[in-house]
């Protein structure tokens, strides 16, 4: 397991996509679940 500092934004939602793709599991914190659940892969 990743976990992903700044997934939400720019960069960290590519890594995340990246990992994803990879068949890898991130973690992401952020402060908003609703703000977050629209720019990362589900």
């Amino acid at each position: 397991m990743i976990l992903v500092t700044g997934a939400t934004g720019t960069n960290g939602s590519e890594v995340v996509e990246a990992l994803s793709g990879r068949g890898m599991t991130a973690k992401a914190m952020m402060r908003s679940v609703k703000g977050g659940a629209s720019c990362l892969p589900a």
